[in-house]
């Protein structure tokens, strides 16, 4: 029996890994540096190969920015950073370490800056499946700088270098937080140099954007005999990469489609300073300043909308469904009847499934019997696999005390609301046990949907009718939900890097 119950919790345990989507820390290097990061998977990428995010070889960033300070003015410097993480183990086991390196060469403009690093951290980890935590270390870090001549060589001994972080795996969503802290002690003949580094870094990632931002706050410390200084710099590098999407109209007449959706993967990093001690060689207007990077934005068509769809024309929610067709999201056979049918549980879970890119495939990958959790749901049913996904995930936990999840009963709209915050994994922000919205039917929701609601309120995801009245307990048509689903995608493409791009 025990035996049993191992291989049923390592099974969970690799299901859930398969599932996860797993952020890119680390893009930016931890120096206060930018890069053009990694982009965002195409549609066609996430239809034709897998969700692994694997980064066991080096990848090349060709277009590496930082400041240098030590040498008593903000200089930038451009060049090139090769990163390796050799983290592909982290999804299938639950500890162990692996080497985390960044290859650093840059100059300024002028060539009289030169920044060569290397710097290579053991790094520690335990993953439980919902969260990883890693902690890193120096084990290699060799730096010179050469500014207008002088060449600062970093001490290995002397100099030393870790961080922590947190990542929080949500089912359509990847959080993350890492502490970084090092001390850089470099050498010019007998002249020292110090530098503190203490950095806060933020980020997520899924299908349709994602952020890493950083806080570095750089405390130098010349002690040349001549003419020691100190200086104090914070410097807050983001890099942003979402998904926009525009529609395209057709010009000839005579073409068998009107228009397509199309997406345009946008990124975007900046480099923004403020130096908070005076310098006698700075003037006041090198004390804040900043760069950026925005390379150029690839395009992809989403496809020819179905046929069919003609009974839209001028529906209040004809875009919203049209995009979620062109996005694989709405996968039924366009309808009439369609204006006035209800959303049933299975449907919503299964577009909110798509919409998130939840690897639900791997559900038909298991061998031998398939495990059936819902007596309403066995392996036949079309909705399987997303049901499975959506219980594995955490997402719902069925309806009633009949062990069923109602896949064909109609969803309400609490019950959409609670799924979709739980889908993103903002719940907690519904703050309190018993968390109050402004809608004047509030008494009308069930505690349990509570929480989520009030965090979907604040995420302006859902919105009451004109009397203000949320309806918590009445059922959704499927116009409805393509609103719902189209208006939590906007969301994620970019309303959520606000609170990000705005931290202290």
């Amino acid at each position: 029996m025990k035996r049993r119950m191992l291989v049923i919790i390592l099974c969970i345990f690799m299901i859930c890994n398969t599932l996860a989507v797993y952020a890119d820390e680390g893009e930016m290097g931890p120096f206060g540096g930018i890069t053009e990061g990694t982009n965002l998977p195409t549609m066609m990428e996430y239809n034709f190969t897998t969700n692994s995010t694997s980064t066991t070889k080096a990848i090349p960033f060709n277009e590496y920015k930082e400041i240098i300070f030590i040498g008593g003015t903000p200089v930038e410097v451009s060049g090139t950073m090769k990163l390796t993480k050799g983290d592909s183990k982290v999804r299938t086991s639950q500890n162990g370490t692996y080497t985390e390196k960044y290859l650093i060469s840059a100059k300024s403009k002028d060539g009289t800056v030169l920044l060569n690093r290397t710097l290579d951290l053991i790094v520690s980890y335990e993953n439980n499946g919902t969260v990883i935590k890693r902690d890193g270390k120096k084990s290699k870090w060799e730096e010179t700088i050469t500014v207008n001549g002088i060449t600062y060589t970093l001490n290995q001994l002397e100099s030393n270098f870790y961080k922590t972080s947190t990542e929080n795996i949500k089912p359509g969503v990847s959080y993350y937080q890492t502490t970084t802290t090092y001390v850089a002690i470099y050498y010019n003949g007998t002249n020292k140099l110090e530098v503190k580094g203490d950095g806060e870094v933020y980020g997520y990632k899924q299908p349709w954007s994602k952020l890493e931002t950083q806080k570095l706050t750089l405390h130098i410390n010349n002690q040349e005999s001549t003419k020691p200084w100190q200086m104090t710099v914070v410097v807050k590098p983001t890099l942003n990469a979402e998904k926009s999407i525009y529609f395209q109209k057709t010009s000839p007449s005579a073409i068998s489609f009107d228009g397509t959706y199309n997406q345009r993967l946008e990124r975007e990093a900046t480099i923004k300073y403020e130096i908070q001690t005076d310098h006698p060689n700075l003037d006041e207007d090198l004390l804040v300043g900043g760069i950026s990077n925005k390379p150029l934005s690839p395009i992809e068509s989403l496809g020819v909308i179905p046929a069919g769809l003609d009974f839209l024309i001028g529906h209040w929610a004809e875009g919203d469904v049209r995009q979620l067709y062109s996005l694989g999201i709405m996968t039924e056979t366009p309808s009439r009847n369609m204006l006035y049918q209800l959303t049933t549980r299975g449907e919503f879970v299964k577009q909110l499934c798509l919409g998130l890119k939840i690897d639900v495939d791997a559900y038909d990958d298991l061998k031998g019997t398939k495990p059936q959790i819902f007596r309403d749901v066995d392996y036949k049913n079309p909705y399987y696999k997303y049901v499975m996904a959506a219980y594995q995930t955490g997402i719902s936990v069925g309806v009633g005390k009949e062990n069923k999840f109602g896949v064909d009963n109609p969803i309400t709209r609490q019950e959409a609301f609670a799924l979709l915050v739980r889908t993103i994994g903002l719940e907690r922000l519904g703050i309190g046990s018993a968390p109050r919205t402004p809608f004047i039917d509030d008494s009308k929701i069930d505690s349990w949907a509570r929480k989520e609601i009030a965090a979907a309120y604040m995420l302006n995801i859902v919105a009451g009718n004109e009397k203000n009245e949320l309806k918590p307990k009445a059922n959704i048509g499927k116009m409805e939900t393509a609103a719902i689903i189209n208006r939590m995608l906007r969301y994620l493409r970019s309303d959520i890097a606000t609170d990000y791009i705005n931290m202290e």
